[in-house]
């Protein structure tokens, strides 16, 4: 069950795979959390195909903070980003937060050991859930929070 739209997000304090703590929301910037990204294998060129990784300076641009969020531990998401890097920062989560989120898979579910749901939530500046995806398609998702992005800058 994903969070309903207009509602504050929780609170997630954590670190990135370069041992950055991360705060979110990040209050007076918009926040794009995507939990369990697509990766493909470790280092691959895969994770590059996603316009996440592509479109991260236009996010950025656009006034934006896109993280990605697994159960994995820095070090494991620091060697994503050994041959081939991924340039969205990732966070490490545990299943409370996940839980807390909406995005914890159901007990019968055999990646609920292993990793959330893939589930993503775009932030307002003030903390409150603008927009969530489920299922993430990574060859468009991002194109699609860019155009959110810019209808919240024209109707504000």
């Amino acid at each position: 069950m994903t969070l309903a739209l207009g509602t504050l997000a929780p609170q997630l304090d954590g670190q990135d795979e370069q041992g950055n703590d991360v705060w979110i929301p990040a209050l007076e910037r918009w926040t794009y959390l995507w939990f369990d990204p697509v990766f493909g294998r470790y280092g691959c060129k895969e994770c590059q195909a996603s316009l996440l990784h592509e479109l991260y300076p236009e996010l950025r641009m656009a006034g934006c903070l896109p993280f990605g969020a697994t159960f994995d531990p820095p070090e494991v998401n620091a060697r994503r980003n050994g041959p081939h890097v991924w340039r969205v920062p990732i966070i490490q989560i545990d299943r409370e937060t996940a839980a807390a989120w909406g995005v914890l898979r159901a007990d019968d579910d055999p990646w609920s050991p292993h990793a959330p749901a893939s589930v993503a939530y775009l932030i307002d500046p003030m903390g409150v859930i603008m927009e969530s995806y489920s299922n993430v398609d990574h060859r468009r998702n991002a194109q699609d929070v860019l155009e959110h992005l810019e209808g919240a800058r024209v109707t504000s």
